[in-house]
């Protein structure tokens, strides 16, 4: 697919940083076209940092999940550098992003949050579950399975499992 946004990349030349990040809905296969989700969600966010962004985006239908790379340009627009807390760029965007899912398909079932959690447990991409354990871990970056509710512990207990087959976590 074609680059869209509102830049190009070469504008950015010359900038001291740019951020680079996925957009990749959970139900992102819902959606026939993802350049609408990509360009609200790029709304909020000018919003929210006040001030316009320079960006481009390109959407990539060729995985079991569509998704869409995003660059920034490193500067606002004033021609500062732009800042972004990094709570904003690991909570800020996701919640954004989770908002414009739920005004447009509609708020999410038990048991499709239940699907969900149960299909992460087996990918090999960082998920739900892989924050969850990250937040948990101890300053000797163990983590354990125990979890508050059963479902939870189960759910910890086959990721790492995962995360041991893959290599990324041992016993």
């Amino acid at each position: 697919d074609r680059d869209y946004g509102k830049c190009s990349i070469d504008t950015a030349e010359g900038d001291r940083q740019q951020f680079r990040f996925i957009v990749s809905p959970e139900d992102g296969d819902k959606y026939q076209d993802l350049k609408p989700f990509v360009r609200r969600l790029m709304d909020r966010m000018e919003k929210d940092l006040d001030t316009r962004l320079d960006w481009v985006a390109a959407d990539h239908y060729n995985t079991g999940h569509p998704h869409s790379h995003v660059i920034v340009r490193g500067k606002d627009e004033t021609g500062k550098d732009l800042i972004i807390a990094r709570e904003y760029i690991t909570h800020g965007m996701r919640e954004r992003a989770a908002e414009i899912v739920s005004l447009d398909l509609g708020p999410r079932s038990d048991l499709e949050i239940l699907d969900r959690l149960r299909n992460e447990m087996e990918q090999e991409r960082f998920t739900a579950i892989d924050r969850d354990l990250l937040r948990t871990m101890d300053a000797g970056r163990m983590v354990a399975a125990v979890g508050d509710e059963q479902f939870e512990q189960s759910l910890r207990a086959g990721r790492l499992q995962k995360l041991g087959r893959l290599g990324l976590a041992t016993e």
